[in-house]
C-alpha cells in the first residue's frame, strides 16, 4: 500500500512539475514577445500578451505552491525546544490550523469563482474563473496534503503512547 502510495505521490509530482514548466514557458514565450514587437518600428501592439503574463504568472505561483506541500520555510527554533511528544502534538494543531485556512481559502475562491463566471478579460475574452481557478487547485491540493499530514500525525501519537502502555505493563 505505502509503495503505491510513493508511486502516486511521485506521478503527481512530476505531473506538477511538467504543468509548472510548461505554464512558466508560456508566460516568458508571452513577454518576450510583446517585448519584441513593442521594440519593432511596426506599430503593432499585442494587448493580449501582458494579460496572458498576468494569468500565467498566477498561476505558476499557486501551482509552485502546491507542489511545494509540506517544504515551506518555518521558524522550528522554539519547536526544537520542546520534548518529542510536545512536538507531535503541536504538529497536530499546525496541521489542524493549515486545513481551515485552506478550508477557508477554498470556499472564498469558489465563491469568488461562481460570482465572476460571467466576467471576461478585455483583452483575452476569457472568462475571470480561470483567474480563480488556480487558488482552487492550490487550496484543494493543501487542504488535502494538510488533512493526511494532521491523519498520520495523529496515528505517530496513538503508536507512541501504546508503545509507552505496554512499556509499563
Amino acid at each position: 500500500m505505502k509503495e503505491k502510495q510513493k508511486i502516486f505521490q511521485l506521478n503527481m509530482e512530476s505531473l506538477i512539475k511538467v504543468f509548472a514548466v510548461s505554464i512558466l514557458f508560456m508566460m516568458l514565450g508571452s513577454v518576450l514577445l510583446q517585448v519584441i514587437i513593442r521594440r519593432l518600428p511596426i506599430g503593432i501592439n499585442f494587448p493580449w500578451t501582458e494579460e496572458i503574463a498576468r494569468f500565467t504568472n498566477i498561476w505558476v505561483a499557486f501551482v509552485g505552491a502546491a507542489y511545494l506541500l509540506g517544504d515551506h520555510i518555518s521558524v522550528n527554533a522554539i519547536v526544537k525546544r520542546l520534548s518529542l511528544k510536545a512536538q507531535k502534538y503541536l504538529s497536530i494543531i499546525v496541521d489542524l490550523i493549515a486545513c481551515c485556512f485552506f478550508g477557508i481559502v477554498l470556499w472564498g475562491a469558489i465563491l469568488m469563482s461562481i460570482l465572476e463566471v460571467n466576467k471576461v478579460t478585455p483583452a483575452v475574452g476569457i472568462s475571470m474563473t480561470f483567474f480563480y481557478l488556480p487558488l482552487v487547485i492550490c487550496s484543494m491540493v493543501l487542504l488535502v496534503y494538510y488533512s493526511i499530514q494532521a491523519i498520520k500525525d495523529v496515528k505517530d501519537v496513538k503508536v507512541k503512547e501504546s508503545k509507552g502502555v505496554a512499556k509499563e505493563c
